[in-house]
């Protein structure tokens, strides 16, 4: 549906309310005209939205609008943003007096007609005028209702449920119209709201709504929900802004492992690093190591394996760090991983079962000739009877061996 902005000095108000009953009467279109705007509204954003979702600016052009510089700066904003300047002549007027960009604009022309009377010719003039512009601006009624809902309504429930239309509208149109939304709302609410809608429509792969995420996070507003988008979105970009706007929580502890888990969703370095660094500041350690083993950046690995190495690292720790490395670890890190399984055998119960299955589990997983050879003589090793299950899996996974009766 096609929206058109009056532009109108308040001395001819009658013809523009008869004019903007008139267009929002047409099939297909829609008028705006300021009779809406009540005390306290910031009329200048108002209008200012409005003027940007109109596909043409029609002016009412009498010798009370020429010295108007309201109605001058209405239709230098439609030229300016290669919109349709529509004048519609209420009366008789010295030409020259106008602007020169009105040189070479068709004029509809009401001095002689009667505006009251609806089958007067000249409504057919403008009418055709108007489908003209309209045919070359082919977006839904459904979507430009809604993001003038949005744009403009004051009440909650309007404007969520307004969002949740251009959501479920799988057009392009809804998908454009929400990344506009955007840049143009400043209600810290609605914006992440609009944020959240376009990063979910989008499956996370347009960064347009990025810092709209960030300021509502600051603003309080939808933190885990804006927490978790930016991770799925997960590009160095978004990370960095997760992270600074995790730190406005940093004592608040439930929001701190909220960002743990959001982090956990990119593949990014800087997010591995930041979860690295978390596990060697002891903070919650076996949240970061849940989020690694989720997503783990390669270079931050190696790291992962010295902590592993380490005889003081606890053995939860170095369960929850075998099986991120047996996912994201290379083959170079397959001959310490044996000797900390041999290590281990040393001592009759291997210290801790379930850490000594997580390491075996990652020298099957990263699939080596010498790391296959090593399981293999584990089999006939009778210390390693408890591991039995785990060795052959991984070996019959790696095609190693067939699976044993």
């Amino acid at each position: 549906m096609g929206l058109f902005f009056i532009s109108y000095k308040h001395e001819d108000k009658e013809f523009a309310d008869i004019l903007w009953r008139w267009v929002c009467t047409q099939p297909g279109f829609t008028g705006w005209i300021d009779f809406d705007l009540i005390a306290g509204d910031d009329w200048e954003e108002i209008i200012d939205n409005q003027l940007e979702e109109a596909i043409a600016v029609i002016v009412i052009v009498s010798t009370r609008m020429l010295p108007s510089q309201y109605i001058a700066y209405e239709w230098a904003y439609a030229f300016g943003n290669h919109k349709k300047v529509v004048p519609v002549l209420l009366e008789s007027v010295d030409r020259t007096l106008l602007h020169k960009k009105f040189e070479g604009t068709q004029y509809v022309d009401f001095t002689a007609a009667n505006p009251k009377d609806p089958e007067d010719p000249v409504w057919e003039i403008l009418l055709r005028a108007l489908r003209e512009i309209n045919d070359k601006h082919d977006i839904p009624s459904s979507v430009t209702i809604a993001k003038n809902t949005i744009l403009t309504s004051h009440t909650q429930v309007e404007w969520e449920s307004a969002i949740g239309e251009l959501f479920d509208d799988r057009s392009e149109h809804a998908t454009n119209a929400l990344a506009d939304l955007l840049g143009r709302i400043s209600n810290p609410r609605k914006r992440v709201s609009v944020a959240l809608a376009f990063a979910k429509k989008t499956d996370y792969l347009d960064a347009k709504c990025i810092e709209a995420l960030h300021d509502g996070i600051i603003s309080e507003f939808s933190i885990g929900e804006a927490f978790e988008a930016l991770g799925r979105i997960g590009t160095d970009e978004a990370i960095a802004k997760l992270i600074d706007a995790g730190g406005h929580f940093e004592a608040n502890s439930s929001w701190h492992q909220a960002l743990l888990i959001a982090i956990g969703y990119s593949a990014s370095k800087i997010a591995s690093e930041y979860l690295l660094n978390e596990i060697l500041a002891k903070g919650f350690v076996q949240m970061a190591l849940d989020s690694l083993d989720r997503n783990c950046h390669p270079d931050i690995a190696p790291a992962l394996l010295e902590i592993l190495l380490k005889p003081e690292t606890s053995l939860r720790m170095k369960t929850g760090l075998a099986t991120v490395i047996g996912k994201f670890g290379n083959a170079s890190f397959v001959p310490e991983l044996i000797k900390l399984t041999d290590q281990y055998s040393h001592y009759a119960n291997f210290l801790d079962l379930e850490s000594m299955g997580a390491i075996l589990r990652a020298i099957g997983k990263l699939n080596t000739e010498e790391g296959n050879s090593k399981l293999h003589w584990y089999l006939s090793n009778s210390i390693y009877h408890q591991f039995y299950g785990i060795i052959t899996d991984s070996l019959v996974a790696n095609k190693f061996i067939t699976r044993l009766p």
